[in-house]
Formats: C-alpha cells, sequence, structure tokens
C-alpha cells in the first residue's frame, strides 16, 4: 500500500514538472513573437537638401581642375556647406592653391588668383542693382607676419586688425595742445581693435604685402582714415569657410596698457644713478717677472 502511494506521488510531481516546462517554453514563444514584430513608426520627417560640387578624387595643390575631377553630391542644407559652390562653371580651368582631398566640398578659397594679377570687383553671377552696396576695391600693405604668413589667397575672407596710436591731448597754461599721459582716467597709448570684418579679398601681392580688399564706399572711407594715422599697423585673420557669424566688434578691442596689467608684466622703473658706487677702474696686475737663464744665475761666496 504504501509502495503504489509513493508511486502515485512521483507520477504526480512528474506531470507537474512537465507541464511547468510546457508552460515555461509557451510563454518564451509569446515574447519572441512579441518581440519580433515590428514597430511601427510614422513617416521620417523630410530634411532640406542641396547639390554641391566635391572633389571626385585627390586633387594637389597647383592643379588646373577639370570636370572628371570634379562630382555632384547631395548634402542637408546646411550653414556647414554655405560656401560650398553648387556649380563647377566658376572653377573648371582654375589652379587649385591648397591639397583637396576626395569628397571635400569645393569653394573659391581653394583655388590660386589669376596668374595675370587682374581680378574683378563683381563675382561672375554678380549685376549692378539700384539697391546694391557701392562695392569698391582698395589695397592695404601688410607684412607677411601680419598677414598669415604670407598664406592669403584671393577668395578667401579676412578681418581688418587696426593698432592706432591714441594721445590725449589737452591744453596747456599758454594755450598749446599738448600730449598729457593722464586725463580723465585715459592713457596715450596703442589701441587695438577689430574693425573692418568679413572683407573677401581680390588680390594678393605676398612678396610686396599687397592685399586688394572687397569693401562697400562707408569701409572705403573708415580704411583710408585709420592708414592715414602716422605709425598705424594692420592685422589680416583669416576666417574659416564656414563663419557667416556677424560679429559684434564692440565686445573686442584692448590697449597695451590693459594688456600688461592683465598678465603682470612687470614695468620698468627709473633708476637712480647716485643710488650706485662710482665704478673706480682695476689696479692692472702686477707682471711676474721672467725666470732667470742660468747664465744669469750669480753665485753666492
Amino acid at each position: 500500500m504504501e509502495m503504489e502511494f509513493n508511486d502515485g506521488s512521483r507520477r504526480r510531481r512528474r506531470l507537474l514538472m512537465i507541464l511547468g516546462i510546457l508552460l515555461a517554453v509557451v510563454a518564451a514563444a509569446i515574447a519572441f513573437s512579441a518581440g519580433s514584430k515590428p514597430v511601427e513608426t510614422g513617416p521620417a520627417p523630410q530634411i532640406p537638401t542641396r547639390d554641391i560640387v566635391v572633389a571626385a578624387v585627390d586633387i594637389p595643390s597647383q592643379t588646373i581642375v577639370d570636370a572628371s575631377m570634379l562630382t555632384i553630391r547631395t548634402v542637408p542644407d546646411d550653414p556647414a556647406f554655405a560656401t560650398a559652390l553648387g556649380d563647377a562653371s566658376g572653377i573648371l580651368g582654375r589652379v587649385t592653391a591648397v591639397p583637396v582631398a576626395q569628397g571635400q566640398p569645393m569653394s573659391l578659397g581653394l583655388f590660386a588668383q589669376p596668374v595675370s594679377g587682374e581680378f574683378s570687383i563683381l563675382a561672375p553671377d554678380e549685376t549692378i542693382a539700384p539697391d546694391s552696396p557701392v562695392w569698391r576695391a582698395v589695397s592695404l600693405l601688410v607684412p607677411r607676419e601680419r598677414a598669415v604668413g604670407g598664406k592669403l589667397l584671393a577668395g578667401q575672407h579676412v578681418d581688418v586688425i587696426a593698432t592706432l596710436p591714441i594721445s590725449i591731448l589737452v591744453e596747456d597754461d599758454q594755450g598749446n595742445l599738448v600730449d598729457k599721459p593722464t586725463q580723465e582716467g585715459y592713457y596715450s597709448d596703442s589701441s587695438t581693435k577689430s574693425t573692418l570684418t568679413d572683407l573677401e579679398i581680390l588680390y594678393t601681392e605676398p612678396d610686396t604685402g599687397v592685399y586688394v580688399l572687397k569693401v562697400d564706399l562707408n569701409q572705403a572711407e573708415e580704411l583710408s582714415a585709420m592708414v592715414s594715422v602716422p605709425a598705424a599697423q594692420f592685422t589680416l585673420a583669416l576666417r574659416p569657410d564656414t563663419d557667416l557669424r556677424d560679429i559684434d566688434r564692440n565686445t573686442y578691442g584692448d590697449t597695451l596698457n590693459s594688456i600688461l596689467a592683465r598678465y603682470g608684466f612687470p614695468l620698468p622703473q627709473t633708476i637712480q644713478v647716485d643710488r650706485f658706487p662710482e665704478q673706480r677702474p682695476r689696479p692692472l696686475p702686477t707682471p711676474t717677472p721672467a725666470p732667470l737663464e742660468p747664465t744669469q744665475l750669480i753665485a753666492r761666496p
């Protein structure tokens, strides 16, 4: 009787175990089936795009570009590609000034200026309208060390940084205007400021330091006034091709005095000569007598 009870108990445990395994298998199958169903999503948002010209192959520097070196690529209509050309007609036959990697967007800043030295103020597709800016071309003399080492090219854009001597003139007792070191908190000092920004280079002569810039008539007057200041110095700062931001120039500008104070430059001080003893000449050393020759020896008695 006890044996029959044990056999029945074992059979029930086996049935429960088999039933548990079956339930686990069914649950796993249901979970897999639910997880493998594709997630229904709405239509993908449409991103604005445009076609640009890119290099189809690696193009070395000083290479005449032809159509086989270029191709068209569709890219997002993003400011990062703002200077990329959408048409290759303006660069066919031109010479690259820098190496161009395969797939790199083509822009005018990659090409050298014409060897003949000729240039045009207006772009090939630019015309004059009644409301157009009054475009002019002006030249600026900038040494190599202030013009990115003389590596600037036609078609690139630069900011003009001017350093001008600032003199605070006051009237003395005789009615003459004199340079006074301080007047109402201001110093007679050199002042440096970012002035004209995002100017296109039309032509360069790095050996002579001549750079021809595209400006409007107001900018031409401003630049002429700054150049007329004695001891004025100018620096051309190269802008990235994709940097189209309008800079708030009111937040820029510096003076030599403020730079000295900011970085803690030690300032020279007047030295009082009477604080130092008078330098007396040193006495000449007594020469050592030459040794006597054997024939010059004196015998002692």
